[in-house]
């Protein structure tokens, strides 16, 4: 679960939305190790799977060409403890991520103001 912070002064004064985010929740590593390579999911498959509590923090900027399409971009830092067990190699889930989002908006497009 999370939440942004649109910086008022900055978003007031052009068509892009920059934020602050913060969020906490489930980390999952999970693994698949087929004997096949062929057969995905077949009944000599292994999974494995582990969840830990973590959270995050981040920034980015939202735009809104049109009344109901949203563009962004984020980039945020994940923070959780290690896990109890190696996954895939690796028991270290933090680090950076980047990510581009496409949505929609239900509602009004929000007004721009011109500067003060």
């Amino acid at each position: 679960m999370g939440a942004r912070y649109y910086l008022p002064p900055l978003a007031a004064q052009s068509a892009a939305k920059p934020y602050v985010s913060a969020g906490v929740g489930p980390t999952f590593g999970t693994e698949v190790k087929s004997a096949d390579w062929l057969h995905v999911l077949s009944h000599q498959d292994t999974v494995r799977s582990q969840a830990v509590l973590g959270g995050y923090v981040g920034a980015g900027v939202d735009l809104q060409p049109t009344s109901w399409l949203v563009l962004g971009t984020d980039v945020s830092y994940h923070i959780s403890p290690k896990l109890s067990e190696a996954i895939d190699g690796r028991r270290d889930t933090k680090g950076f991520a980047f990510a581009f989002q496409i949505g929609t908006s239900f509602g009004r497009r929000l007004p721009v103001r011109a500067g003060r």
